[in-house]
Parts: C-alpha cells; sequence; structure tokens
C-alpha cells in the first residue's frame, strides 16, 4: 500500500467508526489465532522444535523421541523428515499470511452481498469513503497476487523422492491457492465493474450497474 493509499484509509476509518472497530475486531481475532497456533505448534514440537510435521501426515513419519543409530530410520529416511519439515515451515508462514490477508466475508456465495453491503458504508462517507475503499480493495488484490507466487514457488525439488511429503505439501498448496485464487478474482472483478481502470474505453453508456 502506497502512503497515499494508506493515508487515504486512515481518513476513511476515521470517519467510520464502525468500520475502524471492526478492523480492530479483526485484528484481535487474528492475533488471538496467531497465539493459538502457536501455541499448538509448540505442544505438537515438544522438546525438539526442528522436528514439527504437519498433523495431516501419518504419525509413522513421526521421529521417535528414543531413537538411536541403529534404528530402523534410515539416514537418508531422516534426512528426508528434516527436509520436508523446513516445507512445512514455508507452507505454514504463507497459511498464516493468507489468515491475516483474508477478508472474512464468509463463505463465496456470500460475498456478493458482503461487497454491496461495504459498498453502501463507504458511500455513506463523501467525498472519499468510495475512492479509499477502492484503493484498499485494490491494495488487497495486489497482495493476494503476491502471495500466489509465493505458493508458486515453493519449492518441492528435494522432496520427490517421499511421494508422502510431495502429497502433503502439494495438497496445502493447491487448497490455499484455490483460496487466495478466488478472492483475488471476485474482488477484481468487482473492481472492473465498479471501478474499471480505464473507464473512457468502453464504447456505450446503455449498459449499468444496479445494487
Amino acid at each position: 500500500m502506497t502512503t497515499a493509499q494508506r493515508e487515504a484509509t486512515l481518513r476513511w476509518l476515521e470517519k467510520k467508526p464502525e468500520a475502524r472497530e471492526r478492523q480492530l475486531t479483526l485484528g484481535r481475532l487474528r492475533a488471538a489465532r496467531q497465539r493459538e497456533r502457536k501455541s499448538a505448534a509448540k505442544q505438537q514440537r515438544g522438546t525438539d522444535p526442528g522436528l514439527t510435521l504437519h498433523s495431516s501426515l501419518s504419525p509413522s513419519l513421526s521421529i521417535p523421541p528414543n531413537a538411536q543409530p541403529n534404528s530402523h530410520l534410515s539416514p537418508q529416511h531422516v534426512a528426508n523428515l528434516a527436509t520436508r519439515t523446513s516445507h512445512s515451515s514455508s507452507v505454514a508462514a504463507i497459511r498464516a499470511e493468507i489468515q491475516d490477508w483474508t477478508l472474512e466475508w464468509g463463505s463465496e456465495k456470500d460475498w456478493a452481498v458482503e461487497f454491496h453491503r461495504e459498498l453502501r458504508r463507504a458511500e455513506a462517507h463523501p467525498p472519499d469513503g468510495v475512492d479509499s475503499w477502492v484503493n484498499f480493495l485494490d491494495d488487497h488484490v495486489r497482495h493476494g497476487r503476491d502471495i500466489l507466487v509465493a505458493l508458486k514457488n515453493v519449492n518441492m525439488k528435494e522432496v520427490f523422492e517421499d511421494p508422502l511429503v510431495v502429497q502433503d505439501i502439494f495438497t496445502q498448496v493447491l487448497e490455499l491457492t484455490h483460496h487466495v485464487l478466488s478472492e483475488v478474482v471476485f474482488i477484481s472483478v468487482k473492481l472492473d465493474e465498479y471501478a474499471p481502470a480505464l473507464p473512457s474505453s468502453r464504447i456505450s453508456g446503455a449498459r449499468h450497474f444496479t445494487m
């Protein structure tokens, strides 16, 4: 978000106490979720934070705390587990970023209703309420595209030898990509409808959008 966009958003929030309170409430909820995630991760790690595995993997992939050099775990298996941990950490970081990024408008079928509700609230705060809100959504879309790039660049080359690891990471990335892409596309389409970057490019004024 540029400085001008940030200042415009702050002005909009100052004129709209209920929106500011909603943002503060969402921030508190996100902070609470982050604390819960950190607490759960700490409990899962136990005494060795380097051996955290995603909960969807089979328990058989865990390294026993009393494993000895002559145990059934080969050095290659241990190396694969360590590599998988680093990739899980990367995906987990992206997942946390997505939870802070998403608009939390409920299920996809409710997004249109939420969009129009927020638009009406912005329109109730002239002269720059709508502009500030559109700038916020535009920045939201740009951030979402950055997240999609990060998901695309998750590296799985080092774990090709372990199909369970590949499947787990791929499933997580696919799930997150679907969620982010759906929200980015929806907001992008709405911005093109209500705030096109090149309004002079239209060939006719016969069509119009109603709320």
